[in-house]
């Protein structure tokens, strides 16, 4: 990562946590929060080691959601020419979101998008890929076993009780359906593909 001036005038803070490539997969709190959007790039802490990142510096975006139980967890990686990655999302230290957090979430997203195409009207922007959702092979993999699970949980209902009349068939039916709508509701939004800057997909944003 190269120095640079962040325009300290014209820097917006937000506190989001992240994490960054290289550092542990799973803690039981996240201490690296805290990221300033700059006019040519950002900067934050990592364990206390200041660094910086210039746009011009970046690869990628991509953008994703992903569900624990009821919360949903959206995420912005941002991917580095290095190699590296910066992975920000909408939850809080211990790992969940809340709504507060997911305000600040989704303002940085934004945020870091228009400084993002403002900083390629000259330069970069078409060098950076902007993306959405799960690999294809996820995907793929996903759409089978929500297929599979619509299947079992309310077509075989549905079709036992037009078999037998039984209305307890309904029932089953009903709480399947209950059960496979939200993973039904991540596979749709996390279909795999390409975005602009200036068209967010606010599906991914809470």
């Amino acid at each position: 990562m190269i120095e640079l001036d962040l325009k300290a005038q014209h820097s917006q803070a937000y506190d989001v946590y992240f994490t960054v490539s290289g550092g542990p997969r799973f803690v039981l709190r996240n201490t690296n929060h805290g990221i300033t959007v700059g006019e040519n790039g950002i900067s934050f802490s990592v364990d206390g080691q200041a660094r910086t990142c210039a746009f011009t510096e970046v690869a990628g975006i991509h953008l994703s959601s992903g569900s624990v139980g009821g919360d949903t967890i959206d995420s912005c990686k941002i991917e580095l020419a290095s190699g590296d990655t910066v992975t920000v999302s909408n939850a809080a230290s211990k790992g969940l979101p809340n709504q507060e957090q997911t305000q600040i979430y989704r303002n940085f997203v934004y945020d870091l998008h228009g400084r993002l195409a403002g900083a390629g009207a000259g330069q970069s922007i078409g060098k950076i890929s902007f993306t959405a959702g799960m690999s294809s092979t996820r995907y793929n993999f996903a759409l089978v076993t929500l297929i599979i699970a619509g299947l079992f949980f309310v077509a075989t209902p549905l079709v036992l009780a037009l078999i037998t009349g039984d209305a307890h068939a309904l029932i089953l039916m009903g709480t399947g359906a209950f059960l496979v709508w939200p993973f039904m509701r991540v596979v749709g939004n996390n279909t795999p593909r390409n975005y602009t800057p200036d068209a967010l997909p606010d599906e991914l944003l809470s």
